[in-house]
């Protein structure tokens, strides 16, 4: 094709295009309206989700860090009952070997 037949034809699809434009503007209008308070309506339910997960992220880092309090909290008194369990076991153990001894006589 020449280049005077690709710029006519080119001019006759924009012309066409804004020719349809124009006589369907009120439809068109109403369209892109329609488009913009959907995509306004859909923006504000993101900016909502992505609230709930913040909110959501925030509570679960404060439970976390309340967790990890009651952990550091309640290590020192579990340590401490296992020293006592352990010095108990240490308490113990001759006497136990003593029962072992008399029980083994007795078989």
């Amino acid at each position: 094709m020449s280049k005077t037949v690709k710029r006519f034809t080119l001019l006759s699809i924009i012309g066409g295009s804004a020719y349809y434009a124009y006589t369907h503007r009120d439809e068109l209008s109403t369209f892109i309206t329609e488009k913009k308070a959907k995509a306004k309506e859909d923006f504000s339910d993101y900016q909502n989700d992505i609230s709930r997960v913040a909110n959501s992220s925030k509570k679960l880092l404060d439970a976390t860090n309340r967790l990890k309090t009651v952990i550091d909290e309640t290590a020192p008194i579990i340590d401490a009952i296992n020293d006592r369990i352990n010095e108990f076991s240490y308490e113990i153990e001759p006497n136990l070997r003593k029962i072992n001894k008399k029980l083994e006589k007795y078989q």
